[in-house]
């Protein structure tokens, strides 16, 4: 499919032929009616000049309206769209980059950036609370620098293959970290990768969710306690799915009383639930005696949820998190991204994308109209320019 632009252009270019045609003729006609005048009527040979010029006057200005006028005010009409498409393009941009920085800079998640040759580019508030580092020491670090040797290995394998494929390397999983402080502690850390190969992380400190489930393993009498002090919601079933308890976080979730809830069952409480991946997870988790770990959208909720379903001797236990304001994060940051690289590419002026190592990550239409290129053409910078200036 041919371009619009260059479509006109063609069009124009047929008219200005055929019009160049049909003023040869008319002139050629004018001239041999005009020595048919001077022969018949006998004209003097100074006012036949004076005729000839006073044609040649009036048959010069249609053609510099068609191949000068007419051409420059076509251009000053292009120019003048190309600069409009610039500046629109300019504060669409500049819109997408202000609200990717709001959402990354007021997230209550911790957040980071990674460039691709592996350093934090640029981290949140929240970041710096959960590790106790300044911004100033953390960016340009190597992301690695934080990490425990123990889980180290896997987290750069994962950054291997996430290099080869993103698909390659899972996006969410567990690690253990250093804070400044020199205390290991735990994180769950969810990976996307942005067009621009930077990786963009939301990371949770679970070390108080870990410890509070290590001591409701080993000390299940005294557990109480514990459930109600920390922060995620709980609750337990039977084997008959009848609720044997539920702490306080739990029961503002749900909008109902802990106490009340005891001996209930959960498919009559939440008969909505029935045939979501919910209801299908703990039972598997049920029957088949597995820990199962989700992160599940709820309709009727209209929220997601994290949960952690544990299989127990009496039935199962279930951590769990509103978790929805992560995801509506991670989906505006996404659509940020998408917004500012959909604009880069429809541009009609000439822009090049490229990281430090000179590897062209994008070119907007303007570029490959201009220069004839694609990114598949030109993958480097010294590629560009060896085609460009030879």
């Amino acid at each position: 499919m041919r371009n619009p632009g260059e479509n006109n252009w063609n069009k124009e270019k047929h008219l200005g032929i055929r019009t160049l045609l049909i003023l040869l003729i008319a002139i050629n006609f004018i001239h041999f009616l005009s020595d048919h005048l001077i022969k018949e009527f006998h004209i003097e040979p100074q006012y036949a000049d004076l005729l000839d010029s006073f044609l040649n006057v009036i048959l010069t200005f249609p053609l510099l309206y068609i191949f000068v006028f007419k051409p420059i005010t076509n251009y000053t009409l292009r120019l003048r769209q190309a600069i409009d498409d610039l500046k629109i393009a300019r504060k669409i941009a500049e819109e997408n980059e202000a609200n990717f920085r709001s959402i990354f800079e007021n997230n209550s998640t911790a957040m980071a950036i990674v460039e691709p040759d592996q350093t934090v580019a640029y981290i949140n508030d929240e970041y710096c609370k959960m590790s106790g580092y300044e911004r100033q020491e953390l960016i340009g670090m190597h992301w690695d620098k934080l990490i425990s040797p123990k889980d180290l290995g896997r987290l750069l394998e994962y950054s291997r293959n996430r290099e080869i494929n993103h698909g390659y390397a899972p996006d969410k999983y567990e690690f253990s970290y250093y804070h400044k402080d020199g205390k290991e502690r735990q994180g769950f850390m969810s990976v996307s990768m942005l067009l621009n190969k930077r990786i963009i992380a939301s990371i949770t400190d679970i070390t108080e969710r870990r410890i509070m489930e290590a001591k409701l393993k080993a000390e299940r009498d005294r557990g109480i306690d514990i459930l109600e002090k920390m922060s995620d919601a709980f609750v337990s079933l039977d084997r008959n799915w009848c609720y044997t308890y539920m702490n306080e976080k739990a029961g503002k979730i749900e909008g109902r009383d802990p106490k009340e809830m005891i001996g209930r069952n959960i498919w009559i409480e939440h008969p909505e639930a029935i045939g979501f991946p919910f209801q299908l997870n703990y039972q598997k988790a049920m029957n088949e005696k597995v820990f199962i770990r989700m992160e599940e959208y709820y309709p009727p909720r209209d929220k997601w949820f994290e949960n952690r379903i544990n299989p127990t001797a009496e039935g199962i236990a279930i951590f769990y998190n509103d978790i929805t304001e992560r995801k509506q994060t991670e989906e505006a940051l996404s659509e940020s991204e998408e917004r500012l690289t959909r604009a880069i590419s429809e541009s009609p002026v000439p822009i090049m994308i490229h990281n430090e190592e000179g590897e062209v990550l994008q070119l907007s239409k303007g570029w490959t109209k201009f220069s004839g290129y694609t990114v598949e053409d030109i993958p480097t910078l010294g590629d560009w320019t060896e085609r460009a200036y030879g």
